[in-house]
């Protein structure tokens, strides 16, 4: 599991878009890794979600 402290209650006032952001990009391909890859480990893992709430951005 990955833990990240980027919470919607830790944005600036008018600036939803940090907590979002981050979790587009944790499922997202590296340059180490391609977009097929991440799927086929997804896939071997049966999960690939994430949740955002006002106090904190989940993924797994």
């Amino acid at each position: 599991m990955i833990w990240h402290k980027v919470r919607s209650a830790d944005e600036p006032p008018g600036k939803p878009e940090l907590a979002p952001s981050l979790e587009r990009l944790i499922f997202r391909a590296t340059p180490n890794r391609a977009d097929s890859e991440f799927d086929g480990a997804v896939s071997d893992s049966g999960y690939n979600t994430a949740l955002i709430a006002y106090k904190s951005l989940w993924a797994r």
